[in-house]
């Protein structure tokens, strides 16, 4: 906090000092009170306006912070720490533009200070302007090249398809290996799966050194009894419209009453979306610990008494690995969000299939495997497909000529497969390849890479995101879509195959590049995994020159899609239901870390 200017009556000096006091050990109330008082009498000290804004931001009120703060920096304006706090407080109100200028007046006074750099390439990037966000990401990581400031640029590159400053990035990274710390966006471009281990530990071990300088008192309570009810908790901050919802949704609810209990802990933001209220409703107890540090949050968890902690995030973004490297409950599993070893030894179990991840790779996984039958993710067959009759020409797509489609995230995309692609279009005249992005400087290094290959950039037809009923209905109008090379699809590959849309896809050597093969394999389509580029390559040339084949396929699809396992909610639930038994089994038993694989599958 900003220290007193000279206050010429020397009981306010001492006012003053004690308020700052107070604020620093969180006696919010108190110091309040002071800094209250004191401004009757000096209402143009800048520093008591400031230290008085700062902590209502801290209280969760910046809309009454930003008057003081306002006021702060019209008696003070060249203090740092002022604009720095307005651009927060402008932020945390929704005035997107005022918090820019606030920064750009802090970077401005102090144009090497990389926290103020890195906080306006993020409100650029909620503007969607890519081209400012990188351009000051950069800044951040030149002035201090930390591992977090690493991976935000190199996370904005990926975004914008900026392959040639990736490159370079990614060279000058492996020469400081020290700051490479970035599990999801070096999985998303390396299927090295030793060097993903060895990041993920050495992170993995910076949570559990933390929570060991104050860890969590007693025992946990949770009794060895393997005919208790357990009570199953679920960590994330996707309990809102996100992929993560819009795969788990139903199955919070298909849980057995009679053999679990059910708790969501959610520290992601309340959309009011109709995912976050029905995932709120389906569950025994839905906590918000969007407040609570993470030794609180664990703290919670096991006063709680939750038997099996199961964390959706892994290291995506957003995530809080720290509250389970307090070990909150007996059995702590890592599912769905990250694809990958946690490299954590506070976690017991990574949920899987033998697609995604074969026994040959169990060496570069700390966890111990729970394998599901079919495919370990899980689907929701009651998502809904909007009426809307979607047209090509409302879509911007040609009215004649073979569509594929490449919905998958902009940063998954990488030069090699966006090659094969070129290369495709090249072979099937009349043919595009419709792409979602949101980012115009995506979409303008795209097409430059498209016209660098010879191909005319106007084959490319960029779609933007609306909401997921409609974009499953306009998803149909693809006749095949392709999924990306070393990090495929996931719930987009589910999407497509919802919609009645076969994806093909290239198996690749780690967990991120096998998930559509798993899919595929779940829902009875085997011919759509490819092994090389060439015969991904030849296989989509073939299904887009012989319109029997495709049209055979997409009728399999159609009888599959409710009848084989992939979209079969409960009986998904049902064998995660057996894998979470088996776990506690052997934790009442003493064999914690065993393998597990889940082979009974009775339908319900």
């Amino acid at each position: 906090m900003t220290r007193p200017d000279t206050i010429t009556a020397k009981a306010a000096t001492t006012a003053f000092e004690q308020a700052m006091t107070l604020h620093r050990q969180q006696r919010l109330p108190e110091a309040a009170a002071i800094y209250q008082s004191l401004l009757q009498h000096f209402p143009h000290h800048s520093s008591l306006l400031f230290n008085y804004g700062v902590l209502f931001m801290q209280s969760g009120h910046p809309e009454k912070a930003l008057p003081l703060l306002q006021s702060a920096s019209t008696f003070s304006p060249t203090d740092v720490e002022i604009y720095a706090a307005l651009g927060r407080a402008y932020q945390q109100t929704g005035q997107n533009e005022r918090a820019i200028d606030s920064l750009q007046h802090a970077t401005a006074i102090a144009p090497q200070h990389a926290g103020y750099h890195e906080h306006l390439a993020v409100l650029y990037e909620n503007q969607h302007d890519l081209e400012n966000a990188i351009y000051h990401s950069r800044l951040a990581y030149q002035n201090a090249p930390t591992p977090h400031h690493a991976e935000t640029y190199f996370k904005r590159l990926q975004k914008a398809c900026a392959w040639q400053e990736i490159d370079v990035l990614l060279a000058r990274l492996r020469e400081q290996p020290d700051v490479l710390h970035m599990p999801l966006t070096h999985v998303i471009c390396c299927d090295d799966q030793a060097e993903n281990l060895r990041l993920n530990q050495q992170l993995s071990q910076h949570f559990w050194q933390q929570a060991q300088k104050n860890p969590l008192g007693g025992h946990l309570l949770n009794q060895k009894d393997k005919s208790k009810t357990l009570h199953i908790g679920y960590l994330s901050c996707d309990f809102h419209d996100n992929a993560t919802a819009h795969l788990m949704r139903s199955l919070f609810g298909l849980h057995d009453r009679n053999q679990f209990t059910v708790s969501t802990y959610s520290y992601g933001v309340d959309d009011q979306s109709q995912y976050r209220r029905e995932i709120a409703e389906s569950c025994d107890q839905f906590i918000d610990i969007r407040t609570l540090t993470d030794r609180q949050a664990a703290e919670r968890i096991a006063q709680d008494q939750v038997d099996i902690l199961v964390d959706l995030k892994g290291y995506t973004a957003g995530h809080r690995m720290a509250i389970c490297a307090y070990r909150p409950a007996p059995i702590i599993v890592t599912y769905l969000g990250y694809p990958g070893t946690s490299g954590a030894t506070f976690i017991d179990y990574v949920v899987a299939d033998r697609i995604v991840l074969p026994e040959t790779q169990q060496p570069y996984y700390t966890e111990n495997i729970v394998y599901l039958p079919h495919s370990y993710q899980v689907n929701d067959q009651t998502q809904p497909i909007a009426d809307t009759p979607y047209t090509r020409k409302a879509c911007g797509l040609p009215e004649v000529g073979f569509i594929f489609g490449a919905f998958n995230q902009p940063y998954k995309i990488e030069p090699v497969m966006f090659g094969v692609w070129m290369q495709l279009l090249q072979s099937v005249p009349g043919s595009v390849l419709w792409c979602f992005a949101e980012e115009t400087l995506a979409i303008t290094n795209l097409q430059h890479a498209a016209a660098g290959q010879g191909v005319n950039p106007a084959r490319l037809i960029f779609a933007g995101r609306v909401p997921k009923p409609e974009h499953l209905a306009r998803l149909q109008l693809v006749d095949l879509a392709l999924d990306t090379r070393i990090c495929g699809g996931h719930t987009t590959t589910s999407d497509a195959l919802w919609a009645g849309v076969p994806v093909l896809t290239l198996q690749g050597r780690h967990f991120a590049s096998r998930v559509s093969a798993s899919l595929l394999t779940a829902i009875g389509l085997p011919e759509l995994i490819t092994h090389s580029l060439e015969e991904y390559k030849e296989h989509a040339r073939t299904l887009a020159t012989n319109p029997q084949a495709l049209i055979a396929l997409k009728r399999r699809l159609a009888e599959n899609r409710l009848t084989m396992p992939l979209f079969d909610t409960p009986r998904f639930v049902h064998n995660l239901e057996c894998a979470y038994t088996a776990m506690w089994e052997r934790y009442c038993d003493g064999k914690l870390r065993t393998v597990i694989s889940i082979e009974e599958d009775t339908h319900l």
